[in-house]
Protein backbone atom coordinates (compact mmCIF):
# COMPACT_ATOMS: atom_id res chain seq x y z
CA UNK A 1 0.00 0.00 0.00
CA UNK A 2 2.95 2.44 0.38
CA UNK A 3 3.22 2.73 -3.60
CA UNK A 4 -0.57 3.66 -3.85
CA UNK A 5 -1.41 5.86 -5.96
CA UNK A 6 -4.77 7.36 -4.03
CA UNK A 7 -2.93 10.32 -1.47
CA UNK A 8 -5.54 9.90 1.41
CA UNK A 9 -4.57 5.58 1.57
CA UNK A 10 -0.80 6.42 1.01
CA UNK A 11 -0.91 8.49 3.86
CA UNK A 12 -3.14 6.71 6.01
CA UNK A 13 -0.83 3.80 5.21
CA UNK A 14 2.30 5.50 5.40
CA UNK A 15 1.34 6.75 9.30
CA UNK A 16 0.07 3.10 10.14
CA UNK A 17 3.89 1.80 9.33
CA UNK A 18 5.47 5.01 11.39
CA UNK A 19 3.46 4.09 14.25
CA UNK A 20 4.47 0.51 13.84
CA UNK A 21 8.37 1.12 13.60
CA UNK A 22 8.24 3.63 16.69
CA UNK A 23 10.42 2.23 19.36
CA UNK A 24 9.50 -1.85 19.01
CA UNK A 25 12.79 -3.94 17.28
CA UNK A 26 11.07 -6.62 16.99
CA UNK A 27 8.11 -5.14 15.11
CA UNK A 28 10.92 -3.10 12.77
CA UNK A 29 12.51 -6.62 11.86
CA UNK A 30 9.04 -7.75 10.25
CA UNK A 31 8.79 -4.32 8.30
CA UNK A 32 12.54 -4.84 7.23
CA UNK A 33 11.31 -8.37 6.00
CA UNK A 34 8.47 -7.02 3.73
CA UNK A 35 11.18 -5.98 1.34
CA UNK A 36 9.21 -2.50 1.21
CA UNK A 37 12.77 0.22 1.78
CA UNK A 38 12.37 0.57 -2.07
CA UNK A 39 8.72 1.84 -1.88
CA UNK A 40 9.55 4.14 1.24
CA UNK A 41 12.52 5.56 0.23
CA UNK A 42 10.33 6.73 -3.10
CA UNK A 43 8.45 8.54 -1.30
CA UNK A 44 11.43 10.47 0.12
CA UNK A 45 10.80 12.62 -3.44
CA UNK A 46 7.18 13.49 -2.57
CA UNK A 47 6.15 17.32 -2.65
CA UNK A 48 2.85 16.36 -0.41
CA UNK A 49 3.70 16.84 3.03
CA UNK A 50 0.98 14.36 3.77
CA UNK A 51 3.16 11.95 2.21
CA UNK A 52 6.86 12.98 3.16
CA UNK A 53 6.26 13.87 6.86
CA UNK A 54 4.98 9.98 7.67
CA UNK A 55 7.92 8.56 5.27
CA UNK A 56 10.38 10.74 7.08
CA UNK A 57 9.18 9.94 10.03
CA UNK A 58 9.23 5.68 9.21
CA UNK A 59 12.05 6.09 7.93
CA UNK A 60 13.57 7.61 10.95
CA UNK A 61 12.42 5.18 13.49
CA UNK A 62 13.88 2.44 11.46
CA UNK A 63 16.91 4.13 11.32
CA UNK A 64 17.33 4.64 14.69
CA UNK A 65 16.66 0.41 15.35
CA UNK A 66 19.79 -1.82 16.39
CA UNK A 67 22.58 -1.82 14.07
CA UNK A 68 21.80 -4.29 12.32
CA UNK A 69 18.51 -2.31 11.45
CA UNK A 70 19.99 0.53 10.19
Amino acid sequence: MIEETDVDILTDSLWALSYLSDGDENLVDKILSLNILTGLAKNLDQKVPSILIPTIRAVGNIATGSDQQT
